[in-house]
């Protein structure tokens, strides 16, 4: 790839290669001298140029994802199912058997389809996937999505596991609709869940400092469960080494970090996963990261996906 031109007009980029154009909009005052003629052949090239510009140019570049990497994998999608605003804040589903993402989004629809059916017949408003009423029982959520999934289960040939996002600590205590807890009666909690309703994949249970009490939750359910970790200042190291995770949520904003850091959890076995949007569809696939977190209903970025599935299937380049 060659740049041809950059502008900068107000809040406004718009580049122009030899491979295609496109704008986007940043805050930051970038300066783009002589970077006309700028060509671009590998990941080291891309990363010498103002971190503004990574994504953007990774999603023109004829190369893509194989820039970084030429990889063979698809990330599994992890998908957002409902949400709300108290107590588990995120349900989810996801398949660690599929052969294939687009088997495993199908399944996830169908299900995702008839669990907002039994959420009208149970009286609950949904709106854009969010839950109205904040009161209603994580456990009566949770029995609806696991009737929803085994009711279309006999269609396929693999599984479909729930999974919950708690994110949930406010000052000391993990907060619900109608009760709170401490950490020990949070480790209680998210393990009887986890073995009630066969939940697959537990994120954010705890307060990131509270390391001992990840160690515990996935000492007790780790042939059932993945617990992921997930951390506001981006620090893993401590948690990585005393193996207190069996996976984590990386929401890096720059492509350098993924670079930096993505060795490290594979040496570890720790199972990635990563929010993705269509800008960063090309960095998930160039590093391999296991799980693709996106909310339902993404057409876009589900189109993406298969499009990049039919692309590695074949064998384009």
């Amino acid at each position: 790839m060659i740049i041809k031109s950059l502008k900068h007009k107000g809040s406004t980029v718009k580049i122009s290669t030899d491979q295609g154009s496109c704008s986007f909009e940043t805050s930051s005052s970038l300066s783009f001298e002589n970077l006309e003629h700028y060509e671009i052949n590998t990941l080291d090239d891309l990363l010498k140029l103002p971190h503004e510009l990574h994504l953007p140019l990774l999603g023109l570049h004829e190369k893509k994802w194989k820039l970084i990497k030429n990889t063979t994998k698809i990330p599994r999608p992890l998908v957002v199912v409902l949400e709300k605003s108290v107590g588990i804040r995120e349900f989810l589903l996801v398949s660690y058997d599929a052969k294939s993402f687009s088997d495993s989004y199908e399944a996830i629809e169908d299900a995702c389809s008839l669990f907002y059916k039994k959420l009208k017949r149970a009286g609950y408003t949904v709106k854009d996937g969010v839950l109205l009423d904040n009161s209603v029982e994580e456990k009566d959520l949770l029995m609806l999505l696991k009737e929803s999934v085994e009711a279309v289960l006999s269609e396929y040939s693999f599984t479909l596991r729930l999974g919950v996002a708690f994110h949930n600590y406010n000052d000391g205590r993990y907060v619900y609709a109608n009760r709170s807890f401490d950490d020990d009666g949070q480790v209680s909690f998210v393990r009887d869940l986890v073995r009630a309703y066969d939940i697959g994949y537990v994120e954010a249970p705890f307060y990131e400092t509270q390391l001992q009490h990840y160690k515990k939750l996935k000492e007790d359910i780790f042939q059932n469960c993945l617990v992921c970790y997930t951390s506001k200042i981006k620090e893993f190291t401590v948690g990585l080494f005393e193996e207190c995770f069996s996976a984590v949520l990386l929401n890096y904003h720059l492509l350098s970090d993924f670079r930096d850091n993505i060795e490290a959890f594979r040496e570890h076995d720790v199972v990635t996963a990563a929010p993705v949007s269509l800008r960063s569809l090309f960095v998930l696939l160039g590093y391999e990261i296991v799980l693709a977190r996106f909310l339902f209903g993404d057409r876009n970025l589900v189109k993406s996906f298969k499009k990049a599935e039919i692309s590695l299937r074949e064998g384009v380049r």
